[in-house]
């Protein structure tokens, strides 16, 4: 009888490790706008919040993931008006595929009402785990930082290793595995996950590359995203018009 309940229990513990190899995680997107405003902006910082939050999910298998924008019914365009300016913000759509085997993501970005499709190897991310622990959501994680002189970009990044999928949020990844928590900088972005369930089964459908947009490199999609910048004179792509 006691052979029969080990055997028991061993499936049992297999099969929730199984579950934890695929999932769907939501995590919160917390950007600071005024971060991203040309430092002498002083009248966008008048009417701008200060902080824009959101929500992303990402499911994933053991070797694949699609991180994608959720659709809330209060997420509506972001307009004030106030003193006779006129503030617009509009949260662009996004869907990332990552697949991790064949080392390649495809992202659906959309620009100025557009939808592209940029394709590309997932790069290796220099991590370096420092040793720091804390608890997420009851995972236990680990702390990994990387510094990108190049790009002028710091990470900060808990992952857990009782999710084996070495992905997270945007495009961080190449840990041990899941990201659970990043700060882009300082705090000018930052992904905080608020739900796991590694309970169900992932919709196979969903988890695919998308194919809606027009093609391009990673250094094409940069190039145009930089050249409209620069014909608005580096502003942030919030529009402020005067009534």
């Amino acid at each position: 009888m006691k052979q029969v309940l080990l055997v028991i229990a061993l499936l049992l513990a297999n099969m929730y490790k199984y579950l934890d190899n695929q999932g769907v995680i939501l995590y919160e997107q917390k950007i600071n706008m005024h971060r991203r405003l040309p430092a002498d902006d002083q009248e966008a910082r008048q009417f701008i919040p200060e902080f824009q939050t959101s929500k992303m999910e990402l499911l994933f298998n053991k070797m694949e993931s699609l991180f994608r924008t959720v659709e809330e019914e209060e997420d509506e365009d972001m307009e004030m008006e106030s003193g006779g300016v006129h503030i617009k913000m509009r949260r662009p759509e996004l869907t990332i595929f990552r697949n991790m085997s064949e080392k390649r993501s495809v992202e659906q970005r959309e620009f100025l009402g557009k939808k592209y499709l940029v394709e590309g190897d997932i790069a290796q991310t220099p991590w370096k785990i420092t040793g720091e622990s804390k608890e997420i959501l009851g995972y236990k994680c680990q702390q990994a930082m990387y510094k990108d002189t190049a790009q002028n970009r710091k990470v900060v990044a808990w992952f857990t290793g009782d999710i084996p999928c070495p992905s997270g949020p945007e495009m961080l990844g190449s840990l041990p595995g899941m990201i659970l928590e990043a700060d882009v900088n300082d705090g000018e972005v930052v992904y905080t996950a608020l739900k796991i369930d590694t309970k169900g089964l992932v919709d196979v459908k969903a988890l695919k590359a998308p194919t809606s947009g027009k093609k391009m490199t990673r250094e094409e999609f940069k190039n145009m995203v930089d050249e409209h910048m620069k014909q608005m004179g580096g502003g942030s792509g919030i529009r402020i018009i005067r009534n």
